[in-house]
């Protein structure tokens, strides 16, 4: 049983590395902060928006049921967090959601018009940036949480209070 044990928990320490290691680590974005993305994103009808390294979901599920009209889709590459995703997905009967287990450099950016970002390499935020301004249309929006993209045209950087956390909103 011991062995069983130590088998699942090697298992599950290397799926959360594959992300940690290339991009990012795992960090969820404040819930607080949610309704401030939210008024930043200003989603609409016909909207696809794209988390990018989406974690366990909690944005993504909280967004889709608020808009049911909009298109969300939820890129990971730690398939722990993927598996986590996919069950409040399917538990929070979230309909406009889909979801990709898969580096995001490998996945096509032409269909979405708004991003959200949190915690990647600098190298990791250049290297997405060139892909969205190379694949996407002028006025995609990228809502950027707590990190600034250099090479993006800054929009907005809201901070709220004095222990708010910036909220970034770029601008092809």
């Amino acid at each position: 049983m011991t062995w069983i044990v130590l088998i699942i928990i090697i298992l599950v320490l290397f799926g959360m590395s594959r992300g940690a290691i290339s991009m990012a680590p795992w960090v969820p974005t404040r819930r607080k902060d949610f309704s401030r993305i939210d008024k930043l994103a200003k989603l609409k009808e016909g909207d696809n928006f794209v988390d990018v390294g989406c974690g366990t979901g909690s944005l993504l599920v909280y967004l889709a049921k608020k808009y049911p009209q909009t298109n969300f889709v939820g890129i990971e590459i730690a398939w722990p967090l993927f598996l986590i995703t996919y069950s409040k997905k399917i538990f929070f009967g979230c309909q406009n959601i889909e979801l990709k287990n898969r580096d995001f450099f490998k996945c096509d950016f032409s269909d979405y018009n708004k991003f959200f970002v949190y915690g990647l390499t600098r190298k990791a935020f250049s290297r997405l940036s060139q892909k969205i301004k190379k694949e996407c249309d002028s006025g995609t929006k990228i809502i950027s949480y707590t990190f600034s993209i250099a090479d993006l045209n800054l929009i907005k950087k809201e901070k709220s209070g004095n222990n708010g956390v910036p909220i970034n909103l770029y601008a092809i």
